[in-house]
């Protein structure tokens, strides 16, 4: 009998610090709230201030909606109809690490996805190809200990 990813995607219910590097060189650091929907569904929220190159600051948030299907498989969507599909992911385990891959198109630009989870941290590594985009993002989430203030962002 295979583990199931159901008690992991359980655990992501709650606030993440999230630190994100783009190649071009601007940063991220925020945090995440998984919020529960359902038993299957969370709501992602991210915020989290944005380094620019030019030294300048802005805010910077989106949100996602992540539902876990059966065998093994997350999908991740721009809203909770599940209307426009972002990634389906079929995870599987490897060395105690669940890790799946998935690509979106959007317009002729290619987005691949690489997720990696354990037990409190997980990382999503895009790679961004196209006639308009080409980079990488690297977003790195750690589980916030319960009872931490609120995340305020600091420099690098």
């Amino acid at each position: 009998m295979s583990k199931r990813f159901e008690p992991l995607f359980k655990s992501l219910a709650g606030c993440w610090l999230l630190e994100r590097k783009i190649s071009s060189g601007e940063r991220l650091i925020g945090k995440a709230v998984f919020e529960p929907v359902s038993d299957t569904v969370f709501l992602l929220c991210e915020e989290g201030e944005l380094s620019l190159l030019n030294g300048s600051k802005v805010h910077a948030s989106r949100k996602w909606y992540w539902h876990l299907d059966v065998n093994n498989v997350l999908e991740i969507t721009y809203d909770a109809r599940r209307a426009e599909p972002y990634h389906r992911i079929s995870l599987e385990l490897k060395n105690d690490l669940w890790q799946g891959q998935a690509d979106h198109l959007c317009g002729a630009d290619c987005y691949q996805g690489l997720y990696r989870f354990c037990n409190n941290e997980f990382g999503v590594d895009q790679t961004i190809k196209g006639p308009a985009k080409n980079y990488t993002v690297q977003s790195h989430y750690s589980k916030m200990a319960v009872g931490v203030p609120e995340y305020l962002p600091r420099e690098p």
